[in-house]
């Protein structure tokens, strides 16, 4: 009997614990649905905060990336701190003055295509005013070459030789072409000395202190002159000077095999490649030359379109 009481009790402890929640879910539920249902309203985002938001950001980032100076202060710096405060100061030095000597054979380049293209116009116009015009343009030349030998003062060359070799080979493809529009073809191509001492004489100096120019650089230097050579040759064939392009033939093949006696570097063995090109073509304008003398030699040959020289053949 006992047991069956305990039991019946359980039940009902049970059974009031199951409909609390029901009840209490019923009248939330209730309540719920007596509350009057507002109408939906769309909330619209403001617009003006996010981007106010989004350029303060952006100023904040940029201000963060410009470089501040900062004073630092060095009165407590260690030995081996202030040992390395002098090598990134010595590492700047060096970098600004790359940046100028960069920028110097930047210039140089430019100034030596600039006479390039106005000595081939020596073949068309006024030879005398166009060799003045050279010259006064080659001092500008050596000007700017005279702001790199300052700027070589007291340092060490090789550590900024590649930063205008560029420019120097440049300088040198100019100055080899003027010398051979000078009436020097007999003479060979100008030497090293020769330039040194224009250069000097220009900026008049007695030395050229550190400054000095690699015969890799002059090398490469006669290489591109083999191009403009080729031009001129085309030029002389426009204007009838026959002449001329076998003198400018012996002085390329003069060229190229004194080139083969060198141990070429690889940038000097690709330009090797681009000499023999050169020559090619003006081979084969000497040997058109040749031909067309050999079948009219009483006539003056022309070197024009296809039509002009089947209608010289007809009258022959």
């Amino acid at each position: 009997m006992k047991r069956e009481a305990e039991e019946e009790n359980q039940d009902t402890t049970t059974t009031t614990a199951t409909a609390a929640p029901t009840v209490a879910a019923a009248s939330s539920e209730a309540t719920a649905d007596d509350k009057p249902k507002q109408p939906f309203k769309y909330q619209r985002k403001d617009n003006n905060n996010n981007n106010n938001n989004r350029t303060e950001g952006y100023n904040n980032r940029r201000d963060n990336n410009i470089k501040k100076e900062v004073v630092v202060d060095t009165s407590k710096d260690t030995e081996i701190v202030s040992l390395f405060r002098g090598f990134s100061k010595s590492l700047d030095e060096v970098n600004d003055r790359r940046e100028r000597i960069v920028k110097v054979s930047r210039d140089v380049t430019i100034h030596s295509k600039r006479l390039i293209s106005l000595l081939h116009r020596s073949c068309w116009e006024d030879r005398s005013t166009i060799m003045k015009q050279a010259y006064e343009d080659l001092d500008k030349i050596h000007v700017m070459i005279g702001n790199i030998i300052n700027e070589l003062e007291g340092q060490e060359y090789w550590i900024y030789q590649r930063n205008f070799t560029m420019g120097i080979q440049e300088y040198i493809e100019s100055i080899t072409y003027l010398y051979f529009l000078e009436d020097h073809q007999d003479d060979g191509l100008i030497t090293l000395k020769e330039i040194n001492h224009r250069i000097s004489t220009t900026l008049k100096r007695e030395n050229l202190g550190n400054f000095i120019i690699s015969n890799e650089d002059y090398y490469l230097g006669v290489s591109d002159l083999t191009g403009e050579l080729m031009r001129l040759c085309t030029n002389y064939i426009s204007k009838q000077c026959y002449s001329e392009c076998f003198k400018i033939h012996q002085f390329v093949t003069t060229i190229q095999t004194g080139f083969k006696y060198f141990h070429l570097s690889p940038s000097l063995e690709s330009k090797l490649n681009v000499t023999m090109q050169n020559l090619e073509k003006i081979e084969k304008i000497c040997c058109s030359i040749r031909i067309r003398k050999a079948e009219f030699p009483n006539q003056d040959i022309s070197f024009g379109s296809s039509e002009s020289s089947d209608n010289n053949a007809m009258e022959q």
